[in-house]
């Protein structure tokens, strides 16, 4: 190993919440709920999220999400395309790109993509 870069601090979970904030926001203008306001459904809503995350990274169609008895007896649904979650956690991919950007800066390498 030449060289290694990390943050403790940047991970899967920094996107569930990206996604739960977005959700959260979704949730609030359409039912008039704020799962933020209570601990319990905002938990419930970023499991929720892992899922779709994973269900997203195998499949680039359109998913849905749905939690019965979210808030107030309320059932809410949402879902989300691959492409338009990578435009909300662009900015985690850019710190890890930035982690990359290290680690080429320290064994002094080039990464070079063909084919584009």
């Amino acid at each position: 190993m030449l060289a290694s870069a990390s943050d403790s601090h940047l991970g899967g979970r920094d996107i569930d919440l990206i996604l739960a904030e977005h959700f959260s926001s979704d949730f609030q203008s359409r039912y008039r709920i704020d799962p933020r306001s209570n601990p319990r459904a905002f938990l419930r809503l970023t499991a929720e999220v892992e899922k779709l995350k994973k269900q997203m990274s195998a499949n680039s169609t359109t998913l849905p999400m749905n939690i019965e008895c979210f808030m107030d007896d309320k059932d809410v649904h949402g879902n989300m395309k691959r492409y338009g979650s990578v435009q909300f956690v662009n900015y985690v991919f850019q710190l890890i790109g930035q982690l990359i950007g290290k680690v080429q800066l320290h064994t002094h390498m080039h990464v070079y993509f063909y084919g584009k």
